[in-house]
């Protein structure tokens, strides 16, 4: 429904030759899976307006908190270690933790190598930072944003690591421009982190 961009399609046209739709050029879609700069993606007004209250909820308000079992029972030892132990999706950990295993996702078609959202653990909010693929420069952009805010809102984080997923970045890699915008990706994740005003706690799944 709505579109952002810096020239529309007719300056694009004119100064390229190219036409493209405003739906290609700064649609929805693209600032949610590719630009990074919104935060959610709806389909319809309906679902904006259950994003709009999801955002609410994570405003960290004590007086609202409620106490809720997760939906999905977790077996300690089959369940939440094993899924830790394969290339399993991040979200499904999560949902064994989390009351009602409920999970307010963050940015989830940007940067997909990292899992970050808000939640309530035995009626406390906490922000969920879990590894889930590679760690790429979207993926630290989008982490660096996500311990931001927790940190604004006094929300404590949890990080969910899973070694075994495999960190394929090569610092030495012929392409130079590449390799510059996810390291500076990830100091920009690592100061964030390192300047964080709430308590961080990790969580990591050793594989050998």
């Amino acid at each position: 429904m709505g579109t952002m961009f810096l020239g529309g399609p007719p300056l694009v046209e004119a100064a390229t030759g190219e036409k493209v739709t405003a739906e290609e050029l700064g649609g929805a879609m693209l600032h949610s899976s590719v630009s990074g700069c919104a935060d959610y993606f709806a389909r319809n007004e309906e679902e904006s307006a259950a994003y709009v209250r999801s955002i609410f909820e994570t405003l960290n308000i004590p007086e609202f908190a409620t106490t809720r079992k997760a939906a999905i029972e977790p077996n300690v030892e089959f369940d939440i270690l094993d899924v830790a132990s394969t290339k399993s999706d991040a979200r499904l950990t999560i949902a064994c933790l989390t009351d009602g295993s409920v999970f307010h996702e963050f940015k989830e078609l940007f940067g997909t190598g990292l899992v970050c959202g808000y939640a309530r653990i035995n009626g406390n909010m906490v922000g969920i930072v879990a590894n889930n693929g590679n760690f790429n420069a979207d993926a630290a952009l989008k982490g660096a944003h996500f311990v931001h805010l927790a940190s604004e809102r006094r929300i404590p984080v949890v990080f969910l690591q899973n070694s075994l997923f495999h960190d394929d970045f090569d610092a030495a890699s012929d392409d130079v421009a590449s390799s510059a915008e996810t390291m500076r990706a990830r100091a920009a994740y690592i100061s964030a982190v390192s300047t964080s005003k709430v308590s961080l706690t990790l969580a990591e799944k050793v594989i050998n």
